[in-house]
């Protein structure tokens, strides 16, 4: 015969059963996760955690009680039975990065260990870009990159990414009226030939009024008229 268990022993293990929950017993759960115990053991409908099964096969998830409870549809005094078992987990707010913009370089000041950092750009066409620069003294314009022997257009798109062109170089225009052929042969974009054919062409037509027109008569591409347009003026400046 078992030797009896000491009252103290029995005592201490009668409090201990009764602290330990029933076995069925409802805690706290996620509703994206209802099943059908949830459901039953909150006196729901089954149709309920097989449609919530459903909106989470389509990746639609609850993400508070409001939501929670206009989609179970229930009364006052129902809602308040199950809230306290419905537990939604706490989502941190994802903090989203912002790209702070990078500074581009000054083309204009730009050296050539800077350019030949962009992807197309060696120690050749570097060295292009800067004798063009020195030339022109400086770049006015964005299309002037075009000139630049053996630039691809994909590699000028790449340029301008890493470099801006917003500080330019303050000229005085050239009056076409007045200036001589010398004067004009000193732009980047006039031959000696063509300055002398354009002074020719003012003085057989007087005061030119037109670049454009002047370079249809005189037969010049409109990219290269537009490149001389930078430099020249056809009024002259006030001192």
């Amino acid at each position: 015969m078992p030797t009896p268990l000491p009252d103290a022993v029995v005592a201490q293990r009668d409090s201990l059963l009764a602290l330990k929950p029933p076995t069925d017993t409802l805690y706290p759960f996620n509703p994206n996760y209802m099943s059908a115990y949830h459901a039953y053991r909150l006196g729901l409908p089954k149709w309920i955690p097989d449609s919530i099964q459903k909106r989470v096969g389509r990746r639609q998830y609850f993400s508070s009680q409001n939501e929670v409870r206009r989609f179970l549809g229930l009364s006052d005094s129902t809602w308040v039975a199950i809230a306290p078992y419905i537990k939604l987990p706490e989502f941190a707010p994802v903090k989203r990065k912002t790209n702070t913009p990078k500074l581009k370089l000054q083309l204009n000041f730009a050296n050539l260990e800077q350019l030949q950092q962009v992807y197309g750009v060696g120690p050749v066409l570097a060295e292009r870009i800067v004798d063009m620069r020195t030339a022109l003294g400086g770049f006015l314009n964005q299309s002037q990159l075009d000139d630049v022997w053996g630039l691809q257009q994909e590699t000028i798109v790449r340029l301008w990414r890493m470099f801006s062109l917003d500080s330019v170089p303050v000229i005085k225009p050239t009056n076409i009226n007045t200036a001589t052929i010398d004067e004009l042969a000193a732009n980047y974009y006039i031959s000696y030939g063509l300055a002398a054919r354009m002074v020719a062409y003012r003085s057989r037509h007087g005061q030119i009024d037109n670049l454009h027109q002047m370079a249809h008569i005189l037969e010049i591409d409109s990219v290269r008229i537009a490149r001389i347009a930078l430099y020249l003026n056809t009024k002259k400046l006030l001192e």
